[in-house]
């Protein structure tokens, strides 16, 4: 039940964004049939409320992808803790010097003359 959870959040939330769509249009269509003079708001359901709903499940996938990522790093720990092999490419990764004073930002660059 709570394995690959990151997955299972994803699928919900794709499955969230739809249900926010059909029942937009549905509710707009109910509105619009049963009260005329509320076709404006009929209107205003049926493009706001999709939205409120892909920003709601935009946010829940972006959690799920989130968990994806971190049980992703785990089992990448796990291996460097245990003392497998690493792949070529990490070994490539690793020889490369770090130059650990190096600033991040600089105020200007070296070669302009001012």
């Amino acid at each position: 039940m709570f394995t690959n959870i990151g997955k299972k959040i994803k699928i919900i939330a794709i499955a969230t964004c739809i249900f926010f769509l059909v029942l937009s249009i549905i509710l707009g269509l109910i509105i619009v049939m049963s009260a005329p003079d509320a076709a404006i708001v009929g209107i205003l359901v049926m493009l706001i409320y999709p939205l409120v709903g892909f920003m709601s499940s935009a946010f829940i996938y972006g959690f799920g992808h989130l968990i994806e990522l971190t049980q992703s790093n785990n089992k990448i720990l796990k291996k460097l803790a245990s003392g497998e092999k690493q792949s070529s490419k990490t070994k490539a990764c690793a020889n490369q010097p770090t130059d650990i004073n190096m600033p991040l930002f600089s105020s200007a660059p070296e070669n302009v003359t001012r």
